[in-house]
């Protein structure tokens, strides 16, 4: 008879019962949402190995998964990511990278910022797909205030978007992107255009058009366990550019082709040109975990993510809840010249 997950969970080495107790409880509401049995044995399996972490396969998440099954904190890396509410200790932690080390090569952004720029002109002149960024009430107190969809993005003008895929969310696309899109493991969709086996996606793709003369809050990610590759795509004049930890790289059209920056440290974007600037942004796991350590962490993830989403998930707080609303708001907030201005 195979043994239950609690007991499983009991037998782990340095783990007490009062955390093995707890640890059940989180197991059994993420195999909730699981997609069936094969992958909510996967992640058991996964979660006994990495607490265990026998043959140091699981280096960096081990120590976080203790850190998270106790009611922790890890300490951040570097300080500029003292703020992200989430952290695993050990990660390399610069506020800028290369694209390399994510494993996307030179041809692969380019074909990304084609394929990008020809769904973009056949759309010129149309609002569908894009909405206004907002954050949750909850999640982000910021100075540029709320309004009735929750805390607003930008200090000045707009900052509108599309997403492309959003932690396979079915209902989170705007609009149809399909075409920058290709099935991936177990079905989920994953960027067509990074085939690199060192590319290892996030599930978080978006177009992100920021008006003529915009300014967006500094913010930071959720997490610093991943990098985010930031592909200029229209607009960018020399006059935009992007803020991290202090750093500025400027925009413009072909120099640099691409951004790889970890946006758990603070950042901003902003247009002070008279044109609307486009981005492709696309989020993929940190370089330095393990095959194993991205397998667990992509199924946490997925359930974690399966849970917000879920119909009678808590509203209040809640991104996806957020998402919807501004998406059914968006024919009265977006107006055409903000997202089309001088292209």
């Amino acid at each position: 008879m195979c043994p239950s997950a609690l007991e499983m969970f009991l037998s782990i080495r340095g783990l007490s019962r009062v955390h093995a107790v707890r640890l059940n409880g989180w197991y059994t509401g993420a195999k909730g949402h699981c997609k069936g049995d094969a992958e909510a044995s996967a992640l058991l399996r996964l979660l006994v190995s990495g607490l265990q972490d026998e043959g140091g396969a699981f280096p960096l998440v081990h120590r976080w998964l203790h850190t998270f099954v106790k009611g922790g904190r890890a300490q951040a890396p570097h300080a500029g990511q003292a703020g992200c509410p989430d952290v695993v200790e050990g990660l390399r932690a610069h506020p800028f990278w290369d694209p390399s080390d994510i494993g996307v090569s030179p041809e692969e952004i380019a074909g990304a910022k084609a394929a990008t720029e020809q769904e973009l002109l056949s759309r010129k002149g149309r609002i569908e797909g894009f909405q206004p960024y907002r954050n949750p009430t909850e999640q982000a107190r910021a100075s540029a205030g709320e309004d009735s969809l929750g805390v607003k993005a930008t200090t000045a003008g707009h900052w509108n978007v599309s997403y492309v895929e959003l932690h396979g969310a079915e209902s989170a696309a705007g609009a149809d992107w399909s075409s920058l899109l290709s099935e991936g493991v177990q079905g989920s969709p994953r960027p067509r255009l990074f085939k690199h086996r060192l590319a290892r996606p996030f599930g978080h793709t978006l177009v992100s058009c920021l008006a003529p003369h915009s300014d967006i809050v500094p913010h930071r990610g959720p997490t610093n366990k991943k990098l985010r590759l930031y592909i200029p795509v229209a607009g960018c004049s020399g006059d935009c550019g992007l803020v991290v930890n202090g750093e500025t790289r400027v925009l413009q059209d072909g120099a640099p082709e691409a951004i790889v920056f970890d946006d758990s440290f603070l950042h901003h974007a902003y247009n002070r040109s008279g044109t609307s600037r486009f981005v492709l942004i696309t989020d993929f796991w940190h370089p330095d975990f393990t095959p194993q350590e991205v397998a667990l962490l992509s199924l946490m993830h997925a359930a974690f993510e399966r849970q917000l989403q879920h119909p009678s998930a808590p509203a209040s707080g809640n991104p996806y809840r957020t998402i919807a609303e501004a998406r059914t708001a968006a024919p009265s907030l977006v107006d055409v010249n903000h997202l089309w201005s001088g292209l």
